[in-house]
């Protein structure tokens, strides 16, 4: 099987159009751990008569954990650190979807699709010839990936990652986000962490999944840096392997969300030695 057919199966499954995910996000933002809360902002967003069932439980949360922009399960869900790096794009100015592109084509490249749709022109005839090379290669399944690959495609276009040239094809933007520089982003994780920990005297646990939206809202708002969950993390192994502060990391003691990942050990929490003085 052509490895880029099997890589159609790995494209997320959207059922919510883009056009409806700012409100979304900014629902979800408003309305953190309070799912009823959430819910009644998302039916606001759509035409009297459609139902919770197909509205908020069959699309919304399904895309938005399909997309890593929401964390927790039941009532307790808000946005992941992801999440609040598209809210803050959107909050700053509605049409300003770069952030998102960001986290899009981090989502694409981690799950290898930038191999399908590779840098320069692809043409709608060359998506068709995948479909149909999809539907002898995976008899039955052609309907549902090819409605994932539409859906997919829709949401690239949203965010800004390709365009739609008068032709139809399709062109990858290239995206050169702000980036945060290694001493900076050092000095922000402290000042996460004080912010956390106000009135803390010595070492206190914080969780790395709340240190990542602080840390991401404190880039954005003062630099305009986009500090996605994998530049975090891949920064925060840079300090650690490093050692350039006295950090200290705390193992996750189940199954959880938000982990950051170091050596194949899943570690939940992490706290700072000598940052309150």
């Amino acid at each position: 099987m052509d490895r880029r057919i099997r890589k159609l199966e790995g494209i997320p499954v959207l059922k919510l159009p883009p056009r409806y995910l700012p409100g979304a996000v900014a629902a979800l933002h408003q309305n953190a751990f309070d799912r009823d809360g959430f819910r009644d902002a998302i039916m606001q967003l759509f035409p009297p008569g459609r139902g919770e069932k197909s509205v908020f439980r069959g699309m919304v949360v399904p895309t938005l954990r399909a997309l890593g922009l929401l964390i927790g399960f039941e009532r307790e869900i808000a946005l992941s650190s992801n999440g609040v790096v598209v809210y803050l794009g959107l909050e700053r100015r509605p049409e300003d979807k770069g952030p998102l592109a960001v986290v899009l084509a981090e989502l694409e490249r981690a799950r290898g699709l930038d191999e399908v749709w590779p840098v320069g022109p692809l043409s709608s005839k060359r998506a068709q010839e995948l479909l149909e090379q999809a539907e002898r290669e995976m008899p039955g399944k052609v309907g549902d990936v090819g409605m994932r690959v539409r859906s997919w495609i829709a949401h690239l276009e949203f965010a800004g990652v390709v365009v739609r040239t008068r032709d139809g094809q399709l062109i990858r933007v290239g995206l050169r986000p702000r980036a945060i520089a290694s001493s900076k982003f050092r000095d922000a994780l402290v000042d996460s962490y004080r912010r956390l920990t106000p009135r803390v005297v010595g070492e206190a646990l914080v969780t790395i999944e709340d240190l990542r939206c602080m840390l991401a809202e404190i880039a954005y708002r003062e630099t305009g840096a986009v500090v996605t969950q994998e530049r975090f993390d891949r920064m925060l192994a840079h300090l650690v392997n490093n050692r350039r502060l006295d950090i200290r990391l705390h193992r996750a003691m189940g199954a959880d969300q938000g982990l950051f990942i170091r050596q194949g050990i899943p570690y939940r929490s992490l706290s700072l030695g000598d940052v309150h003085g």
